[in-house]
């Protein structure tokens, strides 16, 4: 899921969309607002389906790496959101 994707979809698709992923609220939230929550549940589901179940050490560096950048990466879609 990209920002691009949810900023092309209307109102109530958006609250649909974060009703389903369990956001609280949605339909009283801004638009901005239901896609900052849509991109931080999708982020904290993905940080539990990634966690490291007694990986070796060099794959749980690589899997640190991969969250920090998947984390950055969510930061800087939010900041360009916000900013367009």
């Amino acid at each position: 899921m990209n920002i691009q994707e949810l900023k092309l979809k209307s109102s109530e698709q958006l609250i649909t969309q974060a009703e389903e992923l369990g956001i609280e609220n949605a339909s009283t939230l801004r638009k901005q607002e239901i896609l900052f929550a849509i991109l931080k549940k999708v982020a904290e589901k993905e940080e539990i389906t990634l966690e490291p179940q007694k990986r070796e050490k060099d794959t749980l560096h690589y899997y640190k790496l991969a969250k920090l950048i998947l984390k950055n990466l969510i930061n800087l879609d939010i900041k360009l959101l916000l900013i367009t």
